[in-house]
């Protein structure tokens, strides 16, 4: 639930109040909203591209912790100021470069629409061919109909 309908407004909201400049946020609390958004970013992947049970588990279990990860880094974000080792935290936090994590989480999110299509592309293949063995089918039902239906219009004429 966090995921699909709070993370997004509250990261808009954020993006708006950075954008127009209504709440000036240090370094710090940039880096650690950018940290806090890549996770959240990953746990927007597709699960569906997978089709093994043993991933999937994997995948839910990554998902579950990346949202911990992100919900973690926006309150630290909110509240790491009054923390004891605030500045041991400001250091590592202020050394990790943000724009490689947007770029790795962009690319993330392009592998995944890219496994998700051919995932897509696969089921719909698969779908049409069961269509094709269905219209198969009914064609020689319909064929099979139509001889016995002659065969009895004959033997009604011949009685």
């Amino acid at each position: 639930m966090f995921r699909d309908k709070v993370a997004p407004w509250l990261l808009f909201v954020l993006g708006v109040l950075l954008g127009l400049k209504l709440y000036d946020f240090n370094e710090f609390q940039l880096n650690v909203f950018n940290i806090g958004a890549f996770f959240l970013t990953l746990t927007g992947l597709n699960l569906g591209s997978s089709s093994s049970p043993k991933n999937n588990f994997i995948l839910k279990f990554i998902k579950k912790v990346n949202i911990s990860i992100g919900i973690f880094m926006i309150i630290l974000a909110a509240f790491a100021s009054g923390f004891k080792y605030y500045d041991i935290l400001l250091r590592f936090v202020n050394n990790i470069n943000t724009n490689a994590l947007l770029l790795i989480g962009i690319a993330v999110t392009l592998w995944s629409f890219k496994l998700s299509d051919e995932r897509q592309n696969i089921l719909v293949d698969k779908k049409e061919e069961e269509n094709f063995r269905f219209r198969e089918k009914y064609l020689a039902e319909r064929e099979l109909r139509i001889k016995f239906q002659e065969e009895l219009n004959k033997f009604k004429k011949n009685n």
